[in-house]
Order: C-alpha cells, then structure tokens, then sequence
C-alpha cells in the first residue's frame, strides 16, 4: 500500500454537483478485476445536503463501469466537523452542489496498491532531499519502497572517475593473479619440453662397445 494523493476539497457557494464517477478511473477502465484503491475525506467544515455534502451510490462496488445511476440510488454523506468518510475506488460517488453562503471544506486523503503509479507524483511532492528526514515508515508509504520484488529499485549514483580507476585497478590485480596462476604450469611446460629435447639427444649418440 502506498499514498495515492492528498489535497484539500473546497466547494465554494453556487458550485454545482460534481458528475457521478470512480475513483479508480484514474487508470482507465482495465482495472474491474481488484479493487486498487480506498479513499478517506476528513471534514473540516460541516457536511450538509445544502453545502455540498459528498454524494455516493451505497453497493455499487460491483456495478458495471456504464451503469446509469439515477437519483433515486444516490444519498449524501452528512458529518459533523472531525468526521471521516472512507469509501474504495470503485464506489460511485461525487461531490454535491453547494447551496449555502459557505464553503465545504474535507481533506481527501486517498491510497492504492503499491505496484501501481500514484495519482500525485509522491516524489516530486516530496523529493528525496525532505523525505530523507522522515521516519521509514512514513518513507514507504510515500513511495520509497519496492512494490513488488523488482519494482522500484534504485541503483545509487557513483562518481564515474573513480568507479573507472576502481575497474582498471581491479584488471590489473586480475592480471596479476592470472600470470602468477599460471607461472607455475608455463615453468612445469619448459622443463618438459628440456626434458623431451635431452633425452633425444641421448637416443641420436652412437652405441660404444
């Protein structure tokens, strides 16, 4: 699990309602088999019919993406300040039409599985100079972890210089190794080879007797 977004919801007097939609939206449509993400509004002004409380479609999780919602199948999520409203990606819902001389304000603090891309670029928002002095938890769950196995890994820069002169010292050292390998069987090799020329010799001299 990592963080998917976070942002401030404000609904302004005289806005209108939101069109019905999922969340999960954000990466197309390929994604009916799971359910890729949950989300959470906390208010930070009351939640009215009036004001623009969030509508959602209760038990449309399963639903096709062209279902057609009718007003009938949408209710509003009235709170009190301090309240929090937790709903998946897959829940139909959007936000109401604003009727009040005062503005609706919710935190919307939403999370998805960590193999897939984040709605808000994490690592822009909080690049590695400020996530460095986080806690590690805090670190994973704003993207800096692996998703699976062999997503998200991270080679280190390294200085190029002396990675080259690290790589030719180390050449050397295996040239050296390989020479003083093999001196021991090159000197074996020429003591044969004496050895197979002398006893020739010896054959080619005359018998005496």
């Amino acid at each position: 699990m990592q963080l998917h977004l976070t942002q401030i919801i404000r609904i302004g007097p005289g806005e209108t309602a939101q069109l019905i939609h999922r969340d999960r939206w954000a990466w197309g449509k390929h994604l009916a088999h799971v359910t890729p993400q949950f989300n959470t509004v906390w208010v930070i002004t009351d939640f009215s019919s009036e004001n623009g409380a969030t509508q959602v479609v209760p038990g449309s999780t399963q639903w096709p993406d062209d279902a057609q919602i009718s007003p009938g199948q949408i209710t509003q999520a009235e709170m009190k300040v301090g309240s929090v409203l937790v709903y998946s990606g897959s829940d139909f819902h959007g936000g109401g039409d604003n009727r009040s001389t005062h503005d609706r304000i919710g935190i919307n603090i939403a999370y998805t599985l960590g193999w897939l891309r984040q709605e808000e670029n994490q690592y822009l928002t909080c690049p590695p100079g400020i996530a460095k002095d986080l806690d590690r938890p805090l670190q994973e769950l704003i993207g800096y972890s692996m998703g699976q196995y062999a997503l998200g890994y991270f080679t280190p820069r390294v200085n190029r210089v002396n990675t080259l002169k690290s790589c030719l010292r180390n050449m050397r050292w295996a040239i050296k190794l390989r020479a003083a390998c093999w001196a021991p069987r090159l000197n074996w090799m020429r003591y044969k080879r004496k050895l197979a020329s002398s006893q020739g010799e010896c054959r080619r001299l005359p018998l005496i007797g």
